[in-house]
């Protein structure tokens, strides 16, 4: 049942295997808890899901970035705020101050 409806969208069987690798990627993205993809998996180790089976995208590392940069709420003159123990750091050991500039829609962060 599950191969012929595959093929009728243009899809190949790659086996069970990827059935489950693929359900539970999908799930994690729903925010399904590890634990409660392992019981669906029926692994006896939470490891075992995590290590094997969720596999993780390039956008959700893209999105992650995102959401890292938003975080870093870089001053509009393209200063990064570091706090006062980087900042003391910086002038103890003569380290150049570190900016943020924006380009392309994300924050890149380097020492000048």
């Amino acid at each position: 049942m599950i191969k012929p409806t595959l093929e009728a969208n243009g899809s190949e069987w790659k086996g069970w295997h990827a059935y489950r690798r693929g359900l539970a990627t999908n799930l994690k993205k729903l925010g399904v808890p590890d634990t409660t993809i392992q019981a669906i998996l029926r692994h006896e180790n939470v490891s075992t899901t995590q290590r094997f089976y969720i596999k993780t995208a390039h956008q959700d590392a893209m999105d992650a970035m995102r959401r890292f940069e938003e975080k870093l709420k870089c001053a509009a003159d393209g200063e990064l705020i570091v706090g006062k123990l980087l900042k003391r750091l910086e002038l103890t050991i003569g380290l150049e101050p570190m900016t943020c500039r924006l380009r392309n829609d994300s924050a890149l962060c380097m020492l000048l």
